[in-house]
């Protein structure tokens, strides 16, 4: 729809001057070593669209299946979210592209939502240390509780800190005797943990 890439050329001036590089209907954010990611997803009828928001560390390639290069996927983050669970309705939002629809309007309403809420949660998740604290706090937005534990291990093994023992502890127990086991065996024998 023609009233759609209107948007995004103008969303895309909007999002230089945040720091954002636009590749096709998303938008990469590079800092801390790690990305910040928001794209537009339009649904089925092509009539609507919403907004997915998510940070990808690179500390965590090392269980991707294949190479990430400088820009992932959503479903590829570590972190991830649609815009609607981030402001107060706290519900899905899309919004409708028709003949009525106001481009100015629609572009005025879309670069408040990510001024006000998309990019200060990419700001607040973006560094390893803010995901850390994040899922030392069991806060598993976007991901299972397993995948945000063997994450969380990784990143505490990576700089040494004195929680990876109880945090090794916790995915074992939580593991054992489930249909996930042998994958969180070969996940942390892929950081070198030995799961026994």
């Amino acid at each position: 729809m023609e009233k759609y890439s209107l948007l995004l050329t103008e969303i895309k001036e909007f999002m230089k001057l945040k720091g954002f590089k636009k590749n096709k209907e998303s938008f990469f954010l590079y800092s801390d070593n790690n990305i910040g990611l928001i794209e537009f997803q339009k649904n089925n009828n092509r009539n609507k669209f919403t907004i997915n928001v998510g940070v990808y560390s690179t500390s965590l390639k090392v269980f991707d299946n294949f190479e990430v290069n400088l820009k992932p996927a959503i479903s590829d983050c570590h972190w991830k979210i649609r815009i609607g669970f981030l402001m107060s309705t706290n519900e899905d939002l899309w919004w409708e592209l028709n003949e009525n629809t106001s481009v100015s309007d629609l572009l005025n309403d879309v670069t408040n939502a990510l001024n006000e809420f998309a990019i200060p949660h990419i700001l607040n998740h973006i560094s390893d240390e803010k995901l850390e604290k994040k899922w030392i706090l069991g806060i598993s937005e976007g991901i299972s509780e397993q995948q945000m534990l063997l994450y969380l291990i990784t990143l505490l093994k990576n700089y040494n800190k004195m929680e990876l023992n109880s945090k090794i502890h916790e995915l074992k127990a939580f593991s054992k005797g489930k249909p996930f086991y042998q994958n969180i065996k070969e996940s942390l024998e892929k950081i070198g943990i030995s799961y026994e």
